[in-house]
């Protein structure tokens, strides 16, 4: 039994330490409280999509003669890192340009592994 003990506890650690390794990697923006798991995967998600819009913005307005004016929405090609990080923060998951699922509607159904 204090086997088993022992490595659940062990698990728990290297769970514990993957989360706090994973934070070190998510902008803070202004918070200085720490993120839950929860709170810490579902930022991981935003900022992902935030990273992946960044690289490939979607393609869906037509090519613009310079006679028309530029779209000026918030997830037009933005000009620099800094203004694209600086207008994402942890609070705001679920406010990518895509389509906004629900948190739930994000995360992997680990029930079906075996």
């Amino acid at each position: 039994m204090a086997r088993r003990n022992e490595r659940e506890r062990k698990r728990v650690r290297l769970v514990n330490h993957g989360f706090a390794t994973l934070r070190q990697y998510l902008p803070q923006g202004n918070s200085r409280k720490k993120l839950s798991k929860m709170e810490t995967l579902r930022s991981a998600i935003e900022y992902i999509k935030q990273l992946q819009y960044l690289l490939d913005p979607p393609q869906e307005y037509p090519t613009q003669t310079s006679s028309q004016p530029q779209d000026s929405g918030r997830w037009t090609a933005m000009g620099s890192w800094e203004e694209a990080m600086s207008s994402w923060s942890p609070g705001s998951a679920g406010s990518s340009p895509q389509t906004s699922l629900s948190p739930e509607a994000d995360l992997i159904d680990f029930s079906s592994f075996s």
